[in-house]
C-alpha cells in the first residue's frame, strides 16, 4: 500500500489562500474524503504547532523545527521507500526523495488531482438531482 507524505503547508501555499490555520484545517478535510476513495494512507506534515479544530487526516506538527525535516526522517525509517510518494514543490525535498527511491508528486499536481475529485462529486450531486427532476416532471405531468 502507497504511503503519501504531505508537505502540508506547501500544498496550502499552493492555494488561493495562504496558510492560515483555516486553511490547514481545511485541507486536511479534504484529504479525508481523498484518502477514503482512494485507499492510500497518509500523513500530512505541517510546520508549527497544532490549529483548531479536529483535523480530517492523520497529521504531524514540527513545532520548532522544519516540517521537511520530519518528512526526511519519516523516508530515512522506512523499510520500503518506493512505498512512499512524497507530495512537495520544494526542490531540496523532492530532490532528496527521489534519491531515496520515493515517488515525487508536485504540490501543484496533487491539488489538480484532488480538484478533479471534487469536480466527479460535483457531477454525480447534478445528475442525481436531473434524475430527481425527472420523476417530479413525471409525477406532476402523469408522464410514464
Amino acid at each position: 500500500m502507497r504511503h503519501r507524505l504531505i508537505d502540508g503547508n506547501n500544498v496550502v501555499g499552493k492555494t488561493k489562500r495562504r496558510g492560515a490555520g483555516d486553511d490547514r484545517l481545511a485541507l486536511t478535510i479534504r484529504l479525508q474524503d481523498w484518502r477514503r476513495r482512494r485507499g492510500d494512507r497518509l500523513t500530512v506534515f505541517f510546520d508549527g504547532g497544532p490549529f483548531e479544530g479536529k483535523a480530517g487526516a492523520p497529521v504531524k506538527f514540527s513545532h520548532h523545527r522544519q516540517a521537511d525535516d520530519l518528512i526526511r526522517e519519516e523516508i530515512e525509517r522506512a523499510k520500503n521507500p518506493r512505498n512512499l510518494v512524497v507530495v512537495t514543490s520544494d526542490r531540496a525535498l523532492a530532490d532528496f526523495a527521489r534519491a531515496c527511491s520515493c515517488e515525487v508528486t508536485s504540490s501543484e499536481e496533487f491539488l489538480r488531482e484532488l480538484d478533479a475529485l471534487r469536480d466527479e462529486d460535483d457531477e454525480r450531486r447534478r445528475i442525481k438531482q436531473m434524475e430527481r427532476d425527472v420523476e417530479e416532471f413525471k409525477r406532476l405531468f402523469g408522464a410514464e
